[in-house]
């Protein structure tokens, strides 16, 4: 979705850096849509050139799937949610979809990929080895593949997302309260015959925050760290703050939203609120 803000053009992708995660709401549902996507903004500037075939493991809606068209010979495209693919296919004609299973092997012959990227994913997965290890089967030699993903900083515990977690009752109430009944069925009831709680896989249990020395861990073996950008400090406080203004006064802060824009281009290193890496296959 392109979106233009202060006279900058921005896009809303599937970074997961949203207030929206408190209740698991659309961005349509929020209005929220100032968020600046600096992950992806981040793998545009260092795609590799030449690319023949590139992934987006986890496209969610796409929109930044959408991004890798003009950069990429092929495009392909895979999601656990059966909607979202269903309405991706129906939106775009140059981009290969693919529904893909929570557990399993991923329907891509080996060696097949120039890149795959996986952004705001890791931390969905009930298994991160086995997802590894499959795009490492995927990915041909000296592949490319980046990873964004909540980094354990130092207010990685204020991260909304895990109210559903910590306090489920409570995430059900606001559900309730800000929706309806029928809509919280919909997404936390009925999606897990997907194997999908909202949008985490069912079996997961907190919405992870990763350390560089974990993500190495990880991919130990397999790849090869390449390059590593930390950004953002108090992001998850200005997005609380965000919310709570939304929620009083009806509309987005135009002044919260500059603080968040200027956020977005501090980096603290280890203490930092987002992280990004890019390795290859060894």
């Amino acid at each position: 979705i392109e979106i233009v803000l202060f006279k900058r053009k921005i896009f809303i992708t599937h970074g997961e850096f949203c207030i929206m995660r408190l209740l698991k709401m659309s961005r349509s549902e929020t209005r929220l849509k100032y968020i600046p996507i600096f992950a992806e903004n981040i793998v545009l500037k260092n795609l590799p050139k030449g690319l023949k075939r590139v992934l987006d493991f986890g496209c969610g809606r796409g929109s930044f799937t959408n991004e890798l068209v003009s950069r990429v010979a092929k495009v392909y495209a895979c999601d656990v949610d059966r909607d979202v693919i269903k309405e991706d296919k129906q939106r775009k004609d140059k981009i290969i979809y693919q529904l893909i299973k929570i557990n399993g092997k991923i329907p891509y012959p080996d060696n097949f990929f120039d890149c795959v990227t996986l952004m705001g994913v890791l931390e969905h997965v009930p298994n991160e080895n086995q997802v590894l290890e499959e795009i490492y089967r995927i990915l041909k030699p000296k592949g490319i593949l980046f990873i964004y993903v909540l980094n354990k900083g130092l207010f990685g515990f204020l991260d909304s997302a895990n109210l559903k977690f910590a306090v489920p009752k409570l995430h059900k109430y606001l559900y309730y309260l800000f929706y309806n009944r029928k809509a919280y069925e919909k997404e936390f009831i009925q999606k897990r015959i997907f194997g999908m709680k909202g949008d985490f896989s069912e079996g997961k249990n907190w919405h992870t925050h990763y350390s560089l020395t974990t993500l190495k861990r990880l991919s130990k073996g397999m790849f090869e760290l390449q390059n590593v950008w930390y950004y953002s400090f108090f992001l998850p406080i200005l997005l609380i703050l965000d919310f709570v203004f939304f929620k009083i006064f009806g509309r987005i802060s135009r002044f919260i939203s500059w603080l968040v824009n200027i956020d977005t281009r501090i980096s603290l290193g280890r203490f930092s609120y987002c992280i990004v890496v890019k390795l290859r296959k060894i």
